[in-house]
């Protein structure tokens, strides 16, 4: 019997859906992450704007500060342990690199373009080895980058505005191309555009805030998981583009707040100004509910970590995180003013950003431990 491409589908969903979660009402560890070390205040390093951090074999991070051009390298307790880069375009110097991952003893710094630097990280240095470059080059910007513990790299981007997820080997060569299933397409999703002349492709993009976007992460071992913030149904695919699992959960859209009211309201005013002035129909409004889910990251252990986009009564960021197969193992919450980095993340520890009242940046070590119910 021959099925249909529809049908194929339906049985694969059916199929995912029954591997997925023990109940939401299961009583599952609640983790909560504190501050252990912070770093960036004087006589230490200042950074200009931590782009990335990746999380090194012995716990670690390395740093890439994008607005200097530069990777910095920490032990555990975020005492200096090396640096490299510059400003420049010759060997071992960095400019708009975007990603920072680890593979070994190797850091490899991405550039946007597909170009790859590779470091060694030595006892108390950073040395650049090698440079690579991704061929084909990349056409459109990736979200995702990651050292494959085979040599390979991946890369999850789009090609003609359709996401892919791209296999290289160990020089850059292409190996693999694999096309995914948009989700540009829902309804709601993403910018809102009209045709305008004045901008090189022809089309003016803006932003709707509160509208939901296209989530997606890359795992170290090439799985993706895909989603839109508007709903809480999450793809989790193998590296072939396979179905493995979907995560499915119940959750209604939020009422806007007078506060993100008018925030978002603030962010419209500049392009409805150019949208009169150029007398483009163009309808920017804002939508009356905000999506419930902000992003979804891979952390090194490949677990799947699902983030709330409205912060808890407490003030805290929360995250539901599920093992590689999509059966939720606890839930997470830390500082609102913390971002952590999925490739810096790993066991009961994880680097991040934070930024004080004056955008100040700050690295900054969170150590999860069980919380106690006065915290939840």
């Amino acid at each position: 019997m021959r099925l249909t491409h529809a049908a194929a589908w339906g049985i694969a969903l059916l199929a995912a859906t029954s591997m997925c979660l023990r109940p939401v009402d299961a009583q599952l560890p609640e983790l909560d992450g504190r501050v252990a070390v912070r770093v960036g205040a004087e006589p230490g390093p200042i950074f200009n704007g931590i782009t990335a951090v990746a999380m090194g074999p012995e716990g670690g991070p390395i740093v890439l500060d994008g607005r200097e051009n530069t990777l910095l390298a920490f032990h555990t307790d975020g005492s200096p342990r090396g640096h490299a880069g510059g400003q420049g375009r010759g060997p071992g110097e960095l400019t708009e690199h975007t990603h920072v991952t680890f593979r070994g003893s190797t850091v490899w710094a991405i550039r946007w373009s597909g170009q790859l630097d590779g470091f060694t990280l030595r006892a108390e240095s950073l040395r650049f080895d090698r440079r690579i470059q991704l061929d084909p080059r990349p056409v459109q910007a990736f979200s995702e980058f990651a050292a494959l513990p085979d040599g390979r790299f991946a890369r999850l981007g789009s090609r003609s505005s359709a996401p892919a997820l791209e296999f290289y080997d160990s020089l850059g060569r292409m190996e693999q191309f694999i096309r995914l299933p948009s989700l540009d397409t829902l309804p709601g999703v993403g910018t809102v555009s009209r045709p305008f002349e004045g901008f090189s492709d022809d089309s003016l993009h803006v932003r709707i805030p509160y509208r939901p976007l296209v989530m997606s992460a890359l795992a170290r071992d090439g799985s993706t998981a895909w989603g839109v913030q508007s709903e809480y149904t999450i793809w989790l695919r193998d590296p072939d583009g396979s179905v493995r699992a979907v995560i499915r959960r119940p959750t209604p859209r939020l009422p806007l707040t007078a506060e993100e009211r008018e925030a978002g309201e603030r962010d419209l005013t500049g392009h409805r100004e150019f949208v009169r002035r150029e007398r483009i129909d163009l309808e920017l409004e804002l939508p009356d509910t905000r999506p419930p889910l902000e992003r979804v990251w891979f952390d090194v252990d490949g677990r799947l970590w699902v983030e709330w986009a409205r912060p808890t009564a407490a003030g805290l960021r929360r995250a539901d995180v599920y093992s590689p197969m999509g059966q939720q193992l606890f839930t997470a919450t830390w500082p609102a003013d913390i971002h952590l980095f999925g490739n810096a993340v790993r066991g009961s520890r994880g680097w991040g950003r934070m930024l004080d009242e004056w955008h100040v940046n700050y690295l900054v070590r969170v150590d999860f431990v069980p919380s106690s119910p006065d915290q939840r």
